[in-house]
């Protein structure tokens, strides 16, 4: 079996392409030929890499090709597939020249991971402007509720809706990490499955309890959607309140520096450690140094890896009740929720989980089940597979009915 992975940029740091690489490696080791199409690719990237580069355009002209058509793009798109015959093609990322990509991949089966809300929200933030209900998917509404700048709509909006009527009209079928997501999507007459994220319990071993003074973790890429600002409020809070209290943040900054002038601002600058990123061999033993992991999400989560990633490190978790970070974080039991941008109750739950070592511990260790039992690597692997034979065997069943009615046409004539 071979399947063409499609991803606009695989050299992005975030758990969109740590995804779409572990996914990929579970299914070398089970035989199957990964292939990977992008506009931008990492350095060193291996032989199995095709580089899908647009052409060079004026800014107008380009931003029409990557919101609609690219006629160059969809001809050497086109010509990757005749060459490489996948069975299957999985698109990732792939907001950018989709309506280029999908038409391309008539005739084939198509499946694509929904990374995030984009197919609901224009913004993909999840967070109106202006309160109030937000129209279902992308619409005018977003430029009159202040999300979108009215001339954006065009290049925004429409794209999004093309995109939406694309995907269903070609059948593509949707891989939702998080419940909440796919039924969302589901009611917009996309066909769903609902696949969440899964982490591998080895590479991720369950810790015992730290020794030394409380550390909390943060890991991810540090931007304005995981609420960093209000996580640098929330540790000035508590280290007022418990002092030796650390917060360690591991990943890209996004800020370029801001974050960092922030927390001087807020006087922990000695509390709050930013680390930057660190390779992905070194980051299981960030789990076993922090007595709890955090996410203080203010824009809406799908099915967060680094929440797996502590739950199989045996971590509570202390998160925002937000998008699908609810279905992971069991308030109570595997950790404790809290709204969105309020750095006093973050604070809080955090103060009473790392006064209590034996609730830490015990939340751990439910984490930990939790994973165990329906969110591995071998779990989804399997799971994912039974999706692709399914669509395997509707195209081969397509094929029948087409050479059938052929044949009985024939017969007539």
């Amino acid at each position: 079996m071979k399947i063409l992975m499609v991803h606009e940029d695989a050299a992005e740091a975030g758990g969109a392409n740590a995804y779409r690489r572990e996914l990929s490696r579970l299914l070398e080791a089970r035989g199957v030929e990964v292939l990977l199409a992008a506009f931008r690719a990492p350095e060193g990237a291996g032989p199995g890499v095709r580089v899908l580069a647009p052409r060079s355009r004026p800014a107008g002209l380009r931003h029409l090709a990557k919101a609609y058509w690219d006629p160059g793009l969809y001809r050497r798109f086109r010509g990757l597939l005749a060459r490489e015959r996948p069975d299957l093609v999985h698109l990732h990322r792939c907001d950018a020249y989709a309506g280029s990509i999908l038409p391309a991949c008539r005739g084939i089966p198509v499946v694509q991971t929904v990374h995030d809300h984009r197919p609901v929200c224009a913004t993909g933030t999840g967070r109106p402007v202006r309160p109030g209900p937000c129209p279902p998917r992308p619409a005018a509404a977003c430029a009159v509720r202040g999300c979108v700048r009215p001339r954006n709509v065009f290049l925004e909006v429409l794209p999004a809706r093309v995109r939406g009527a694309l995907l269903r009209g070609l059948g593509v079928t949707l891989l939702v990490p998080s419940r909440e997501l796919e039924g969302r999507l589901r009611a917009l007459g996309f066909h769903t499955v609902h696949l969440p994220n899964f982490v591998d319990p080895v590479r991720f071993p369950a810790w015992d309890p730290p020794d030394g003074p409380p550390r909390i973790l943060y890991a991810g890429r540090l931007y304005e959607g995981k609420g960093i600002r209000t996580l640098l409020e929330a540790v000035a809070l508590l280290a007022r309140r418990l002092p030796g209290v650390t917060l360690d943040l591991v990943g890209p900054d996004a800020s370029g520096g801001g974050y960092a002038a922030a927390a001087r601002a807020l006087g922990v600058s000695a509390a709050a450690r930013f680390h930057g990123p660190v390779p992905g061999e070194r980051l299981p033993a960030w789990y076993g140094r922090a007595w709890v992991a955090v996410l203080p999400s203010v824009w809406v989560e799908n099915h967060p890896l680094c929440v797996l990633e502590a739950m199989a490190s045996a971590r509570a978790v202390v998160a925002s009740r937000i998008g699908g970070i609810p279905e992971l974080v069991e308030h109570g039991r595997t950790g404790l929720l809290v709204e969105p941008g309020d750095a006093a109750a973050l604070a809080h739950a955090l103060e009473s989980l790392l006064r209590d070592p034996a609730r830490l511990e015990e939340m751990g260790r439910r984490g930990r089940l939790r994973v165990e039992r329906g969110l591995t690597a071998e779990e989804h692997a399997a799971r994912y597979l039974a999706v692709v034979q399914e669509r395997l065997r509707g195209r081969t069943e397509a094929r029948a009915r087409g050479c059938a009615s052929a044949g009985s046409h024939g017969g007539r004539a």
